[in-house]
């Protein structure tokens, strides 16, 4: 598993495209990647986040719809506050859609998130086309179902330094 394409000269990305790591800050033009799209079957992949500039940064990982490329929709979790949030351009987080997606444990803000695991989950043959989302060894949490019919990794950098980590999810 890696990361496809970058939309920014602000990302560097290395060890055969697995680890993107921003190298600005904050700028207009966002530091959002892309893996390979999923069209069907099951599938997991890990996000490990390597590195953040400040203990609360924003780190969003999830999926973007990859049927239409104008009206990007993104779906993301938030690993500090636990939260998901559905965005309308693969550039912006979008707004808070349920804040704490499962229990005061899924949400990293108070132990840190750097060295954590999360795990997404997509099942695309399932007549629903769910999306789930899995921190470390804790159940994973169905968030959303009705999928696009093709959808891509995303993730989107918002700090100097924040760096994280995609592969391929460990078998269970």
């Amino acid at each position: 598993m890696r990361w496809e394409q970058c939309a920014s000269k602000d990302l560097e990305i290395v060890e055969d495209g697995a680890t993107a790591t921003a190298v600005t800050g904050m700028t207009a033009d966002s530091k959002y990647i892309l893996g390979p799209e999923i069209a069907s079957g099951k599938h997991a992949w890990e996000v490990i986040v390597n590195q953040t500039r400040y203990p609360d940064a924003h780190v969003f990982i999830g999926v973007a719809d990859s049927t239409n490329a104008k009206s990007c929709k993104t779906w993301s979790y938030d690993p500090p506050t636990g939260s998901l949030y559905v965005g309308d351009s693969l550039n912006e987080h979008g707004r808070e859609q349920r804040f704490k997606v499962c229990t005061k444990s899924f949400a990293l803000e108070e132990k840190g998130f750097v060295g954590h695991v999360c795990k997404v989950i997509v099942n695309m043959d399932s007549s629903k086309r769910t999306l789930a989302f899995q921190i470390d060894d804790l159940e994973p949490v169905e968030i959303k179902d009705g999928m696009p019919s093709k959808i891509r990794p995303w993730a989107l950098l918002y700090h100097k330094h924040d760096s994280i980590t995609i592969r391929p999810a460990a078998a269970s």
